[in-house]
């Protein structure tokens, strides 16, 4: 990878860290809704162009969307693919739009969860670049996976708040129901960084909402 090309494959990654805790799961009517996704009238290549290159945020959100909703075998290959890339902000993408795949705004229909669930598990155990911990992170709270709890959970203490604050905004959907999430959301709550401890008091506060 050349200098320039390195400068770019950061940047990108850097727009696509902003997106943790939650940005990349934004409100439907900001990339359209539904009935815009189904009308949209570009290729899937089109949309991974956009994805992985465009700099406006909501063009590549919406193409994120767009990808997601359409749902098909091949766009979850492709996704897929993306996983395997060398470059970060590649790789983030992919796991952005698997994370919710099939997501038709009030409803999901994800025929390829269980193998999604896998590839994400799997990409937990060895990735290191914080975008993509970060998007890992926020998709297996989207695929309401219990199994990754427990990986999940060892994050409490790395080295970066932003995997930490990601940590603890999505162990919030899991700990209502599960100890080892709860205890954890509770040890966030103590973290050195204010934003994590933030986080942390905010979902463990849902908690105990009626």
């Amino acid at each position: 990878m050349d200098k320039r090309e390195e400068v770019d494959s950061d940047a990108q990654e850097n727009r696509t860290l902003e997106g943790c805790s939650g940005a990349s799961d934004i409100s439907p009517d900001s990339c359209y809704g539904p009935a815009k996704w189904q009308a949209d009238t570009r290729s899937d290549e089109e949309l991974f162009r956009v994805a992985l290159t465009e700099n406006d945020d909501d063009e590549r959100t919406t193409a994120v969307f767009v990808l997601r909703y359409r749902g098909t075998r091949d766009i979850f290959d492709t996704a897929v693919a993306l996983l395997r890339s060398k470059k970060a902000a590649d790789r983030a993408q992919g796991v952005n739009v698997l994370g919710l795949f099939g997501d038709r705004g009030s409803t999901r229909m994800n025929a390829y969860r269980d193998e999604t669930v896998d590839l994400m598990h799997d990409m937990l155990e060895r990735e290191k670049r914080i975008s993509v911990l970060c998007m890992l992170l926020w998709a297996l709270e989207q695929l309401d996976d219990d199994r990754a709890i427990r990986p999940m959970s060892r994050f409490t203490m790395h080295n970066n708040k932003s995997v930490r604050r990601q940590l603890a905004a999505s162990l919030g959907w899991f700990a209502h129901r599960d100890e080892l999430a709860l205890r954890t959301l509770i040890g966030l709550c103590s973290d050195a960084d204010r934003d994590v401890r933030d986080w942390a008091t905010f979902e463990l506060g849902s908690q105990f909402e009626p």
